[in-house]
């Protein structure tokens, strides 16, 4: 089996933001810029926010 020229699909990245006032956690794809203990901004509180962790996983199968 040669996996060089395997047709595997590559992971997709995802960021993990957990908001430090109401604790709202969101999972997002990765953007360009995104750094682990990053300053961001939560959706629902407006409150500060964190990126706690980036990682990968396959793409979803449909």
């Amino acid at each position: 089996m040669n996996f060089f020229w395997s047709k595997k699909t590559p992971d997709v990245l995802y960021t993990v933001i957990v908001c430090k006032s109401c604790s709202e956690r969101q999972t997002r794809a990765f953007a360009d810029g995104d750094v682990v203990l990053a300053e961001a901004k939560c959706t629902k509180c407006a409150g500060s926010a964190r990126i706690e962790m980036i990682y990968s996983a396959p793409p979803m199968q449909q």
